[in-house]
């Protein structure tokens, strides 16, 4: 009994040793089939010749195969089946395949870790946005003296990259007809910056209306009340939210002034009227072009 011994698992089990594994022995297809690929590709043989090559291959390949390990008769038939109905590249994806079936399987916890880490995609419009806050994009250098519309106009393209860089960075009401200008400007250059920072306060200005309206008056005290009405006010005046949520703003600014909470509204609200809703109107009629909005929401 002693000097019995056990037959290895492999023989209990009828497995195939990855050794002499069909695949494994298919593999050698691969030097033969890219020789016969080169030769081909040179025009020394036809493709008939080659695909003769390719299957004479896989018959001696099949037989040396069966030979190796009797066993696997059917699993190497078959292979040798795909293998030359695949054609040359046949050998190439059995081999792909094995070793797809040998390598591990991924941690999914890694790749979780590593897909809360990767960076989200970022559009167009706040990839510009980005650039114009991180001061990527040149800064207004020697414009005071000129409005932003006649730049937009008759500047060059270094200043207009100025002009909408201020714009993308501290956009102000009074700024719209000069965006507006930009964006039908027959500049491509200009037009797409300016369309990428139109769509990135377009999305900024209608979040922040929403998140003022939802704010409640009564939690206002009379040191948070000034701010709040300035915001609403510039809200409503920017020219990105539509008229009935403008109006919703102005209408939210009243009801502040109501309740008393402002130590000095002039200071607050304007009076003259370059800061009326109906002159920023006005003012846009006539400095800016008439936009066409397309059905997939574009302007052009």
């Amino acid at each position: 009994m002693d000097n019995l011994s056990l037959p290895p698992k492999s023989a209990l089990t009828g497995a195939v040793p990855d050794g002499n594994h069909p695949a494994f022995v298919f593999s050698a297809m691969i030097p033969i089939d890219a020789c016969a690929l080169s030769l081909w590709l040179a025009n020394w043989i036809t493709t008939s010749q080659l695909m003769t090559l390719h299957l004479l291959g896989v018959a001696g390949l099949l037989m040396a195969s069966i030979l190796l390990n009797r066993r696997a008769r059917l699993s190497a038939l078959l292979e040798a089946c795909f293998c030359g109905l695949a054609g040359p590249l046949g050998a190439l994806v059995l081999q792909v395949a094995r070793l797809g079936q040998v390598l591990p399987a991924p941690d999914t916890a890694l790749l979780k870790d590593f897909d809360d880490d990767a960076p989200k995609p970022v559009s167009i419009p706040d990839a510009i946005h980005e650039m114009h806050v991180q001061g990527r994009r040149s800064k207004l250098s020697h414009a005071e003296d000129q409005s932003y519309a006649d730049i937009i106009r008759h500047g060059d393209l270094p200043r207009h990259n100025e002009i909408i860089a201020a714009i993308s960075r501290n956009y102000e009401p009074e700024m719209y007809p000069a965006l507006s200008l930009a964006l039908g400007s027959s500049s491509p250059a200009l037009k797409v910056q300016a369309a990428a920072v139109f769509s990135k306060l377009r999305r900024t200005l209608g979040d922040a209306a929403n998140d003022l309206l939802a704010i409640q008056p009564a939690t206002l005290t009379p040191d948070t009340a000034p701010e709040y009405l300035e915001r609403l006010l510039t809200v409503a005046r920017s020219g990105f939210v539509d008229a009935s949520k403008a109006k919703a703003l102005i209408a939210r600014a009243s009801a502040i002034k109501d309740l008393g909470l402002l130590a000095d509204e002039s200071s607050v609200l304007p009076e003259t009227g370059a800061r009326d809703p109906r002159y920023l109107q006005r003012d846009l009629r006539v400095q800016g072009p008439r936009l066409k909005r397309y059905s997939c929401g574009g302007l052009g």
